[in-house]
């Protein structure tokens, strides 16, 4: 009897199978990009490629390539020497990710990739573009090492600047904010202490300094109308309101 009666609720279950809801599937989820800290950059994009720390040099370099849109050149880029410089370059390009200024560059500069050489420079500077080597930027890691322990926000700037020459090359469909910007600079004139009597230096300069806020000396730490007026420029042309730190006269906390 007890058999029968088991067998009855048995049938029963099976025949209402289809009517028993079944348990949830969980669907999968991306893991959520994280805010890392950023030397010289208080308020970072979302670390879409986080350092690799374990990584060896040569893999470090072919992971950069791949990861930013890169070509790089030089014995700088595997030289163990140099990987804490190496982590400057790559945290800086990551941290403008959520933009399109890695893109603008490229568009703008004619080229698939950025081509970056890491050498010596034919002068005093600690980067270049097209001047030591044509066609691509030079970061000179030799000098780079004076400024890592004190001011890493300057390497920062030297990253963003370089790359803001390429970013002016051609208009290609932006000429309205490099008209902007060269109305601003006949109003306004030099920004920092380089680049002044130079509408191209003090554009770069402009945008380096905008993500490299902990960069010492940084004239958007003063509220002046040029600064303010640079800034919005920097913030609505280049970065389209993606911001790295506070407004012009509020120091970071680097």
């Amino acid at each position: 009897m007890n058999a029968l009666v088991a067998g009855l609720v048995s049938a029963v279950i099976l025949g209402l199978g289809g009517w028993f809801p079944s348990p949830p599937t969980a669907l999968p989820v991306a893991p959520p990009l994280s805010i890392a800290p950023v030397a010289g950059i208080p308020e970072p994009c979302p670390a879409r490629h986080p350092w690799h720390s374990s990584a060896t040099p040569a893999v470090t370099r072919t992971t950069m390539e791949q990861a930013f849109g890169l070509q790089l050149t030089g014995a700088g880029w595997t030289d163990p020497a140099n990987r804490p410089l190496v982590k400057i370059v790559w945290e800086t390009l990551d941290a403008v990710s959520c933009t399109s200024y890695l893109d603008d560059v490229r568009r703008n500069s004619g080229q698939r990739v950025i081509r970056i050489h890491a050498g010596p420079t034919r002068s005093w500077a600690w980067g270049d573009w097209g001047l030591t080597n044509p066609g691509r930027l030079t970061f000179d890691f030799a000098k780079w090492h004076s400024a890592y322990p004190s001011d890493k926000g300057r390497l920062v700037r030297i990253v963003i600047h370089e790359l803001g020459h390429m970013h002016q090359m051609k208009p290609a469909g932006h000429q309205a904010d490099l008209d902007s910007f060269r109305a601003l600079y006949s109003r306004h004139g030099g920004f920092s202490k380089y680049g002044r009597g130079s509408s191209s230096e003090t554009m770069s300069e402009v945008i380096g300094y905008y993500v490299s806020r902990c960069a010492l000396d940084n004239p958007y730490d003063r509220a002046g109308a040029s600064q303010r007026a640079y800034y919005e420029w920097a913030k609505n042309s280049v970065f389209k309101g993606v911001e790295f730190g506070p407004a012009p006269g509020v120091r970071p906390e680097c």
